[in-house]
């Protein structure tokens, strides 16, 4: 069973607790007040969503050998 301590830090999107020793890689302090934490399936999961965003919002440039 997980406990709760000094030594977790919460994730700032699933909320979510972990051991600080046991994140990869290990976090030394706690993030400063106002600022938060992401565990790492939330982090991948964030960075394929803005992916996604910019793959639909980037516009595909057609270059051809014509000038």
């Amino acid at each position: 069973m997980f406990v709760v301590s000094l030594e977790s830090v919460q994730c700032a999107r699933c909320k979510g607790h972990f051991h600080m020793s046991c994140v990869s890689p290990p976090l030394i302090a706690k993030p400063a007040r106002g600022y938060g934490w992401t565990c790492a399936p939330c982090s991948r999961w964030h960075e394929d969503q803005v992916d996604s965003v910019d793959s639909v919002q980037t516009p595909q440039t057609h270059q051809s050998g014509s000038s």
